[in-house]
């Protein structure tokens, strides 16, 4: 079981729409961890009065042993403008739990979420236009972990580029093996991609996720079957249109402005050049 601690519990907390889902499938590799059910609980941001016992009902409940690593991953944990009261949350119930945190270039991060917002509120003002403060301070790491910094320690907290998770994925996840201790393995499918643009970047995908009982039969069909099934299915005009979605280069140096400056103190704090 997860210790009272939280010892033994790893939360993988954000960025979303930087990997969250891949860093997640692969580290559920390692034999030593059992992961929750489904990849995302957000329990530490909108389901905290529940209790820890409910929290716990995320795992199966046959799977608790005190030499296990408990794993979970819920973006939402990276959005304290939203979610103040998550760093504090998860200190109060897991002291000494070990967090995870994959970062993405701020602006790549950015664009994916509106094409997301896009999906989700129908809204199609585009980014240029209709840009939601929330989306911005996603991007803003240290903005983010400079709350999580109140509570933990920096040897609690380990960092992840996107950018290198997809380039040399072995050492990434070697370097991860040795933050939480445990032995490396040789991972598998690290090419497949979780949230392939080509799939997620259509009506016909967002659809199916609106309906249950699709969205569970999805769900079983291997990653790399259920792109080429989806993209098989999917027309040109059924992709939203990247001018919805992509920033113009005048409103792009205005927000790399923004996010420099939460960078170099990324750097300062990290040694972590989210940006380069």
């Amino acid at each position: 079981m997860i210790k009272p601690d939280g010892e033994n519990l790893i939360i993988i907390i954000g960025a979303m729409k930087s990997g969250t889902t891949s860093l997640f499938k692969h580290l559920s590799q390692l034999p030593e961890v059992i992961s929750t059910q489904k990849t995302e609980t957000h329990f530490f941001s909108t389901k905290f009065d529940k209790g820890l016992n409910f929290y716990q009902s995320f795992w199966e409940p046959n799977s608790f042993d005190k030499t296990n690593l408990y794993l979970e991953a819920s973006p939402t944990y990276f959005k304290c403008h939203l979610h103040k009261d998550v760093p504090k949350n998860i200190f109060n119930s897991y002291p000494k739990a070990k967090l995870i945190c994959i970062l993405r270039h701020p602006i790549d991060r950015l664009e994916t979420n509106y094409r997301q917002y896009i999906n989700d509120t129908g809204n199609k003002e585009g980014i240029n236009t209709n840009l939601p403060e929330d989306l911005v301070l996603s991007s803003m790491y240290y903005h983010q972990i400079k709350e999580y910094l109140k509570y933990f320690g920096k040897n609690q907290i380990k960092i992840v580029k996107t950018k290198d998770l997809k380039t040399n994925p072995e050492k990434v996840l070697d370097d991860v093996c040795t933050f939480l201790n445990t032995k490396k393995i040789n991972f598998k499918n690290l090419s497949v991609k979780y949230g392939d643009r080509r799939v997620t970047n259509t009506g016909l995908y967002q659809n199916l996720r609106k309906f249950r009982l699709l969205k569970a039969i999805v769900k079983h069909i291997p990653q790399k079957y259920k792109y080429i099934l989806i993209r098989s299915l999917t027309k040109d005009k059924d992709k939203i249109d990247s001018q919805l979605w992509k920033l113009n280069s005048e409103n792009r140096e205005k927000l790399l402005l923004q996010f420099t400056d939460d960078n170099n103190k990324m750097i300062n704090e990290f040694n972590i050049d989210v940006l380069d």
